[in-house]
């Protein structure tokens, strides 16, 4: 019974040591009056939700290139491509 808990106790420490402990990085202080804004001096007619993100993968690929996916597995060539989120 004793080796039962002792063993369960050092399977259990491993798993609970990697909960917690982890924390956003503070906010810079150049952001902490507010009295900076970042984007104000972005003109209106350039400001969008949308944002263009470029990649690299080594993923498979799979479909038209209008509707392009990857696979799971690693493949033998590197691909890059632009891709826009909102």
């Amino acid at each position: 019974m004793y080796i039962r808990r002792l063993l369960l106790v050092i399977l259990f420490l491993p798993i609970a040591s990697g909960c917690g402990g982890r924390s956003l990085m503070p906010t810079p202080a150049v952001y902490w009056s507010g009295d900076v804004d970042p984007w104000g001096e972005v003109l209106q007619d350039q400001q969008s939700p949308w944002a263009e993100i470029f990649y690299a993968t080594d993923r498979p690929a799979a479909g038209d290139a209008d509707d392009r996916r990857y696979r799971n597995g690693r493949g033998p060539a590197v691909r890059l491509g632009e891709v826009r989120v909102r």
